[in-house]
């Protein structure tokens, strides 16, 4: 079983995540309707914090705008 838990923003949430045995979080990125988006910085900030992989998820995005 593969365990992904999506729209975390904050590294506590993140660390009880993968201490419960979580495979990876999701982040929603750039989409102002969800209070749980986050912008580029605080994403990455929390990326960076968590040994989990993390997937982004993203609403109607081009490529461009992903990269």
């Amino acid at each position: 079983m593969f365990i992904k838990l999506c729209g975390l923003t904050r590294t506590t949430d993140a660390r009880v995540a993968f201490d419960l045995g979580a495979d990876c979080f999701g982040l929603i990125y750039n989409f102002p309707r969800s209070r749980r988006s986050m912008n580029f910085d605080q994403a990455s900030a929390l990326v960076e914090d968590e040994p989990l992989h993390a997937l982004l998820v993203t609403v109607n995005l081009s490529p461009a705008e992903l990269e």
